[in-house]
């Protein structure tokens, strides 16, 4: 699912986000140092036909850890059909075929909403894991993917409005740590046979904050110094916009994703 390049457009930037969330005994934030003062590094923008967001990329420095909270929007779902929209932060994914990714997602079947939690270790799985863990809209998420060494990486989320948390350990061999994200995902279905990107309902605005990333032993946020920080915004095939990815907060640690009607 790797994003396509080309100009996108731009948008508002947020206000800057809140200091580390509160989470519950055993779960942790990234690891690392943190600089003196927020320097920014490169930027750039692409096009994708299922990602909105961001990704942060280099070949070095490799990237350790990725976090983020948000709130679990409320969707509006059409009264016939189905659609699907996901929430989620990972490690790797672009220009490879490797990626650890842990979230959640609403799916909409004629009129009614379900939003689970899933994760997901690619070239392994091909299908989202979906784990029993009671999440709802207006909760507030919390999601991490931290590498552990070698070949090992932990998946974390924890819905903090009612206190539930998940952990799970991967084994990934093809992942290289060369990039993390920050998404707002049309899932793509039919795979291998059909590959096709499925509609997606109406989800208001999602606001990432708390953005973390390691990056050689040091916390920065997405726009930190080092690596390319890529804005993603969702098209059609035809070049509809299907979301406006705003600007970085002032700190780096923040931004927004807007539904658009395409």
């Amino acid at each position: 699912m790797t994003p396509t390049t080309s100009p996108a457009p731009t948008g508002s930037s947020p206000s800057a986000g809140p200091l580390a969330t509160p989470l519950p005994p055993g779960v942790t934030h990234c690891p690392g140092t943190t600089p003196g003062e927020h320097v920014t590094g490169r930027s750039a923008s692409a096009r994708s036909s299922n990602w909105s967001g961001y990704v942060a990329h280099s070949v070095q420095p490799q990237f350790t850890c990725v976090e983020a909270t948000w709130t679990q929007p409320h969707v509006r779902c059409p009264t016939k059909g189905s659609r699907t929209v996901a929430y989620w932060v990972g490690l790797g994914g672009v220009g490879q075929e490797g990626l650890e990714q842990i979230g959640t997602q609403t799916t909409c079947t004629d009129g009614r909403d379900l939003v689970v939690v899933w994760h997901e270790s690619l070239p392994l799985e091909r299908a989202e894991v979906v784990e029993p863990v009671d999440v709802h809209a207006g909760d507030r998420m919390w999601a991490q993917v931290r590498w552990l060494a070698g070949a090992r990486y932990r998946l974390a989320i924890v819905d903090i409005t009612h206190p539930q948390q998940l952990s799970v350990v991967d084994t990934n061999t093809r992942l290289r740590r060369t990039s993390a994200e920050w998404i707002v995902e049309a899932p793509t279905a039919g795979c291998p046979s059909s590959c096709h990107v499925l509609s997606m309902p109406n989800f208001g605005r999602l606001r990432f904050s708390g953005i973390v990333v390691t990056a050689d032993g040091v916390r920065l946020p997405l726009d930190g110094p080092g690596f390319i920080h890529e804005r993603e915004t969702m098209v059609t095939r035809k070049g509809a916009v299907r979301s406006v990815v705003s600007s970085t907060a002032a700190d780096g640690t923040a931004f927004t994703v807007e539904w658009k009607r395409p």
